[in-house]
């Protein structure tokens, strides 16, 4: 699971494939606690890997913070992560720093108390929803049940290709908390972390005995 995010900035250094895939491992085992991993790599705008880039992800709602640095194909990896919302910053010299958000959140300011903002509604698009789901079936005739008897095979992968599909909650939409002038962007506020009520990839088989 990868999500690609180019960064436009000084020299064009952008970060490829931050993924922010909350591996759930908490499923296989009672005592496991869910965890998370954050991978990517970075390039240039010709594509040509960026090796020795200093990388940090930071968990915006607790202050753990892991950092890294990118390896000579580019490629970083944070694993073991506790779930939750992370900002995942970029530093190398000659370059602007970046830090990895659906949407910037600095674009924004918060009105004086008693006026009307600017903004209209529905302004921002949410990530898209990719789906792909794949039935396949076969129908066994069996004599010795009579003329109508059958072995009914039948399997359905649902979302057969595992993409993620990334939701925004009110925490990531909500920029400023709105209790005083001139407050600073909302930590949280356009970081995604949660795919939602979408579902990672099902399987499931049936048999069925016609007489």
């Amino acid at each position: 699971m990868a999500q690609e995010t180019r960064c436009h900035a000084l020299k064009n250094l952008r970060v490829i494939a931050l993924s922010f895939s909350l591996l759930l491992m908490g499923n296989l085992a009672m005592s496991q606690l869910p965890t998370a991993t954050i991978l990517g790599a970075v390039k240039d705008s010709t594509s040509a890997v960026i090796p020795g880039a200093a990388i940090t992800a930071k968990n915006v709602e607790t202050g753990l913070t892991r950092t890294g640095v990118s390896a000579e194909d580019g490629s970083y990896r944070f694993s073991a992560l506790p779930v939750g919302s992370y900002e995942v910053r970029v530093e190398l010299p000659g370059f602007r720093t970046e830090v990895h958000r659906y949407f910037d959140p600095s674009a924004f300011t918060l009105q004086d108390a008693g006026f009307l903002g600017s903004s209209g509604r529905n302004y921002l698009t949410g990530p898209g929803y990719t789906n792909l789901d794949f039935s396949l079936g076969k129908n066994i005739p069996v004599k010795q049940l009579g003329d109508s008897g059958a072995l009914d095979f039948r399997g359905e992968f649902f979302n057969i290709l595992n993409h993620p599909n990334f939701a925004m909650n009110d925490l990531s939409r909500q920029v400023f908390a709105g209790a005083a002038n001139g407050e600073t962007p909302l930590p949280t506020a356009g970081v995604i972390n949660t795919t939602g009520s979408a579902r990672s990839r099902q399987i499931q088989f049936a048999l069925k005995l016609l007489f």
